[in-house]
């Protein structure tokens, strides 16, 4: 609905706006979601030293995303102002960018309690609320002839704003609000060692996984970036292959205590996710001008781009279940060697390719998805390939 009814440089700011997000989202969290879940998934059974747990997590939010908000908000204005948004359009995206986005990496922290649950309803309740919330609000000043960049931000603002109340809602009968100090002391420590170990590569990370839309940003137009931004919709496929890893299969892997299983069950995972993006891409391979109307006539034209870019969200897809397997089990030590790999791969497509293209920015997403692919699969394979005694790493 966006790509259709927003004008292409209402498109582009939205694009570079949601990016912001996400990195600001990142940033925020930056290790903490991972402590919670690998630590969790010890004590997810004690009360009492999981709430500590989710104190001492919930604690270093405000930092996080006090430092994460220092870095982002100069860059998005910069874009927005070089893409010709005009002064008051920048001040409106940036506080509907930063306000909600400390509720919604709380909302992120606090859904843990519910994944290591298991409550499937509660999850299911609180995606379903939320993307209702979001399609209404976005449906109705469209539906009224309003269509611009302020009302499609406004929309995801207030969604994340709903879902901080629902989850909180949700999880408060399952933890205490005032848990023993002495625990939450306990816990402060390992959390912090978890962040300054996932730290650097999560803003490394985080910069990458947006580099394509921001060279565009800087070397492009508006037209270049609403296209690299409504080809990546599709990624909407690896949000809903996703959603499942995420919300049960991630979890119990951090439970699982029989590292038998633990083989065999990543096999299988991978395996299924190797599978069923393979396909999609053949889809969009033999079906991009099918796909592509979706978009809209003004988006026709990319069949060729549209293919690269599913391979690019199929790789970088297939990083991310190892890389959820990974970190459920806290097998964080080493994140740095991906920057060495990933900057290596990003040069020589640089060097290759016309980054003033949308084709340009989709091979740069395919290399930096087969890069990280390749490392986290190779971390996924030590830590498997270990014998039970020597698996120290199961818990950071």
């Amino acid at each position: 609905m966006l790509v259709r009814m927003l004008p292409k440089d209402h498109y582009a700011w939205f694009t570079l706006t949601a990016s912001m997000a996400a990195i600001l989202n990142a940033v925020s969290d930056s290790g903490v979601g991972t402590a919670m879940m690998s630590l969790g998934g010890t004590v997810w059974q004690d009360r009492p030293k999981l709430s500590a747990l989710i104190r001492a997590g919930l604690g270093m939010l405000v930092w996080l995303a006090a430092a994460g908000s220092v870095v982002v908000l100069p860059l998005l204005i910069w874009l927005l102002h070089r893409q010709g948004a005009s002064w008051s359009v920048i001040c409106l995206l940036c506080s509907l960018n930063i306000i909600p986005q400390l509720v919604a990496t709380r909302s992120v922290i606090l859904s843990i309690v519910n994944r290591l649950h298991s409550r499937v309803w509660q999850m299911q309740q609180v995606e379903l609320t939320t993307a209702g919330m979001r399609f209404v609000l976005t449906t109705l000043p469209w539906l009224c002839g309003m269509t611009h960049v302020v009302w499609a931000a406004s929309a995801i603002a207030a969604s994340v704003l709903a879902q901080g109340v629902l989850v909180r809602r949700q999880v408060a009968p399952l933890i205490d609000n005032a848990p023993p100090e002495d625990s939450v002391r306990e816990f402060t420590p390992k959390v912090q060692a978890t962040v300054r170990h996932i730290l650097p590569s999560t803003v490394f990370n985080c910069v990458q996984a947006y580099l394509a839309v921001w060279i565009l940003g800087f070397l492009g137009g508006t037209a270049e970036v609403a296209d690299i931004g409504a080809l990546n919709r599709i990624s909407f496929v690896a949000n809903l292959a996703g959603a499942p890893l995420a919300m049960l299969i991630a979890p119990a892997f951090a439970r699982c205590q029989d590292f038998t299983r633990l083989r065999k069950v990543f096999a299988g995972v991978f395996a299924a996710y190797l599978l069923f993006f393979a396909g999609f891409a053949a889809f969009c391979w033999l079906e991009g001008p099918l796909i592509l109307r979706l978009f809209g006539p003004k988006y026709s034209h990319l069949s060729s781009e549209l293919f690269l870019v599913a391979v690019g969200v199929g790789l970088t897809s297939l990083h991310g279940v190892c890389c959820s397997l990974n970190l459920a089990k806290g097998w964080v030590r080493g994140l740095w060697v991906s920057i060495p790999i990933s900057l290596v791969a990003q040069v020589v497509t640089m060097l290759s390719f016309d980054m003033r293209s949308v084709a340009g920015a989709a091979w740069l997403s395919i290399s930096l998805g087969g890069a990280y692919l390749l490392y986290s699969g190779t971390v996924s394979m030590y830590h498997l390939a270990r014998r039970p005694a020597d698996h120290s790493a199961i818990s950071i």
